[in-house]
């Protein structure tokens, strides 16, 4: 690209979505930005759950902002690089106008003319992981590796004995949701393995397996690093594509992720042994996946 050089960045702020998932993978990108810029100055811009993930694992070197009086802190913080893993039209405006010198990011016609070097939305490839690897690329940013089981390392001091399993049945969109009626015949197959079943979300999910579950966790107002901590003592976790997917896999739990909208080679969790399914699988399907799991945890 050539246009922005790499010895005149001095300070950078990079802008993540406000979304849980996302921000559990930006873990991993933080920390190639900022292996990658030795003693340069780097802020993280995030707002919602995503300052929420942001803030329970915080990334040493990285500075945290929330979006309240941006303009006028990227305005006397002078500098020299944004970045946008995603499209972002009134953040790349607000950078242009309180003059962040280069502006790097996804392409969208409304941002074109304020882009310095564009990123092109590939299909096809993960769109946290691999395309902040093509967008750092283009300022001369190298990446090491997504190492996901460091990210939320040290959460289980003592795993519970037995078979536990959890379910997330909700979802951010309703075309995203497998079917609850098959998400309850799961846990009752399940629950006939004698594996203990429990239940995660929000409000929208609580008692959606009752009779079934024998623990509760949705819709308790838990912080995410106490989630992560029940996540983490599961044997697996059979869930819709979601954020708690992602954490799930941060911290080290197989999942059986279920794809009814979107593409796993585009947003796959972190870590390894996940089952990823797509569409609207049968039961059985499931279960089979649930079973290839198993086998290899023995």
């Amino acid at each position: 690209m050539g246009q922005v050089v790499l010895a005149n960045i001095r300070k950078v702020v990079i802008f993540l979505p406000p979304t849980l998932g996302d921000c559990v993978n930006h873990l991993a990108t933080l920390r190639w930005l900022r292996d990658g810029l030795p003693g340069r100055e780097i802020v993280a811009v995030s707002s919602g759950l995503g300052l929420e993930v942001l803030r329970s694992w915080p990334v040493e070197g990285i500075e945290l902002w929330d979006r309240e009086g941006l303009w006028w802190k990227l305005f006397r913080g002078q500098f020299d690089l944004g970045l946008f893993p995603y499209v972002q039209n009134k953040m790349v405006r607000t950078s242009r106008l309180s003059r962040v010198k280069n502006l790097v990011g996804m392409r969208w016609f409304k941002n074109d003319d304020l882009i310095k070097a564009g990123i092109d939305n590939v299909g096809g490839e993960h769109q946290v992981l691999v395309l902040c690897r093509r967008m750092f690329g283009e300022v001369g940013v190298g990446c090491g590796q997504a190492d996901f089981e460091s990210v939320l390392a040290g959460l289980i001091e003592v795993k519970p004995d037995g078979q536990l399993v959890g379910f997330m049945t909700g979802a951010s969109r309703s075309d995203k949701k497998w079917p609850l009626s098959k998400f309850r015949r799961t846990a009752e197959e399940m629950a006939k393995m004698k594996f203990e079943v429990w239940n995660f979300g929000g409000p929208d999910e609580l008692d959606k397996l009752e009779d079934v579950a024998t623990t509760d966790w949705a819709g308790t107002n838990l912080s995410f690093a106490v989630i992560a901590q029940h996540l983490s003592n599961l044997d697996i976790l059979v869930t819709n594509d979601t954020g708690l997917m992602h954490l799930a896999g941060a911290a080290g739990t197989p999942v059986v992720g279920i794809f009814m909208a979107e593409s796993p080679d585009e947003y796959y969790p972190p870590g390894t042994g996940h089952e990823l399914l797509v569409g609207d699988v049968s039961v059985e399907e499931v279960l089979a996946a649930v079973d290839r799991i198993v086998v290899r945890q023995q």
